[in-house]
């Protein structure tokens, strides 16, 4: 794989960081993962902004500006050949704690890319995951490298025999699925987590929200017990790899695909200008 690292692009064995890095010791960094169509990555700015926004929250310098990180994008999307896959862009710190790495950098920053495969026509089967968000943590709607009590969600509720895992935060609500946020409609209306749960403020949920006032549907954010997402008549989930994805089941609860959830994957494919 061909990585783009703090200005050189080069291939991924010749990539170094130091094992005393912040990035690494500590997961302290930020990351965001943007969707390529047609060789493209989509919706530049809306990624860059929350990057950017996350980096100043946890005091992570970024020493590369947007245009050199959209030019990194065009160039790793091109040299792996990427038409519809994903894009990662992380910006680690390198200095904290007791221990420090040599050099002066503040931050390492990567640019990557790789193909995926289409699953957007296959319903997901979802599961409550026995992991909870903390909404009040330091971390909370933050996209941070430390990311492995999502991964733990995600390979327990697969380990099962599910696609996803909805995670409650500690008041039982609604927060998110392990990798993805989550939507839900009923009587022609549409329903999400809202920020106060401690979910992800993620980039195609922001779209989301566009495309659904653009077309009307009436929308509510709120806490939300787990009983309104299994009394849901139609539920999907977003991403910014695979966009709008619907889910089949809840633990046995089954969703029939439905009219909103197909205008809002339309009006997000218009907003992104597919």
């Amino acid at each position: 794989m061909t990585i783009w690292m703090n200005g050189t692009i080069l291939p991924e064995e010749d990539a170094r960081v130091s094992p005393m890095s912040a990035g690494l010791l500590y997961g302290w960094g930020v990351f965001t993962t943007l969707g390529v169509r047609g060789g493209r990555a989509r919706a530049f700015t809306h990624h860059w902004s929350r990057l950017t926004a996350h980096a100043e929250r946890l005091r992570v310098p970024l020493a590369h500006g947007p245009d050199d990180v959209q030019a990194a994008l065009e160039a790793v999307i091109g040299a792996q050949g990427v038409v519809d896959g994903r894009a990662r862009v992380t910006a680690v710190r390198s200095s904290a704690g007791v221990w420090q790495p040599a050099g002066g950098a503040g931050s390492d920053l990567f640019v990557f890319a790789a193909s995926v495969a289409d699953t957007s026509g296959t319903p997901l089967a979802l599961t409550v995951s026995p992991h909870r968000v903390l909404s009040s943590a330091p971390l909370a709607g933050v996209k941070s490298t430390a990311y492995v009590g999502q991964l733990l969600a995600l390979e327990e509720a697969r380990a099962r025999g599910f696609d996803e895992a909805v995670m409650l935060n500690e008041r039982g609500e609604v927060a998110e699925a392990a990798a993805a946020n989550l939507f839900w409609a009923r009587d022609g209306e549409l329903y999400t987590p809202s920020l106060a749960t401690g979910c992800l403020p993620g980039v195609t949920r922001r779209l989301v929200l566009e495309a659904a006032r653009a077309r009307r549907v009436r929308v509510t954010e709120g806490g939300f017990a787990l009983s309104e997402l299994r009394g849901a008549e139609e539920v999907f989930l977003t991403n910014s790899t695979h966009g709008v994805i619907p889910a089949a089941e809840l633990d046995m609860h089954k969703f029939a695909g439905g009219p909103v959830t197909s205008r809002l994957a339309e009006g997000l494919e218009r907003l992104l200008g597919a």
